[in-house]
């Protein structure tokens, strides 16, 4: 027992590191050709800010390992056998430690479709497998001890969610946020709304210009975002 924080530390650090070093693989060329750029890419994704709780933590390494099968239904298939096995093994790991398959799930769809091969079918197999499984778990737990009071939902509210954590998070990170946020101007809405139509123009536009391998990636964070608005869990007693 006296290891066993030291056997926990090692597999927090493996499930981290490992879509950190998928994507050095050149079979993400199609995400970006440059090895220089997917090693800024992998190095940028440590420092995300809003992120701590996913760090150091064998709970959530679910994360890392829905991130890591995204960057597998990306990649280019391996010729090799050992590495396609080794990449299924992956899928059916993160299948089972979490309901992210479920959104990984329309993404697959896509990419199998576009790009079919044998490789991505039995990719997307393994995944349709995991989706199963956490469907059932879904089904079973979807309303225990959830909130059914009032979203409090509106469009001033949501502008300013994805300014603060999303847009303005990224640039100035949180502790910089964490100021602005108390400033006069942050507060006004009408700030709010032409911050948020200004940032989703910019994003439309990057999404216009480059390649599948992005839009994917943006594709399953869309989907997660909207997930995670749909039913937030933030109080048993005050609307959300």
């Amino acid at each position: 027992m006296e290891k066993a924080p030291t056997i926990y530390a090692l597999f927090v650090f493996l499930f981290q590191l490992l879509p950190i070093s998928y994507l050095l693989s050149n079979r993400l060329s199609n995400l970006c050709p440059s090895w220089t750029g997917r090693f800024l890419f992998g190095c940028l994704l440590c420092v995300l800010p809003n992120t701590l709780e996913v760090y150091v933590n064998l709970t959530n390494s679910q994360w890392h390992l829905a991130f890591c099968t995204l960057l597998i239904l990306i990649a280019e298939p391996s010729s090799k056998k050992l590495i396609q096995i080794a990449e299924l093994l992956v899928i059916a790991i993160s299948g089972l430690s979490g309901p992210f398959c479920v959104l990984l799930f329309p993404v697959a769809i896509i990419i199998t479709w576009l790009y079919p091969n044998r490789a991505r079918k039995e990719r997307l197999f393994i995944l349709t497998l995991g989706c199963c499984v956490q469907s059932i778990s879904l089904f079973q737990t979807l309303h225990a001890d959830r909130s059914n009071l009032s979203l409090g939902a509106s469009f001033v509210t949501f502008a300013q969610i994805l300014n603060t954590q999303i847009f303005g998070a990224s640039l100035f990170g949180t502790f910089n946020m964490s100021k602005i946020v108390k400033t006069s101007l942050w507060e006004d809405n009408i700030f709010q709304i032409a911050m948020l139509i200004f940032f989703s123009a910019y994003l439309i536009g990057v999404l216009y210009k480059t390649n599948n391998a992005i839009r994917f990636i943006c594709l399953f964070a869309g989907i997660l975002l909207c997930t995670s608005l749909i039913t937030p869990q933030i109080s048993l007693t005050d609307p959300q």
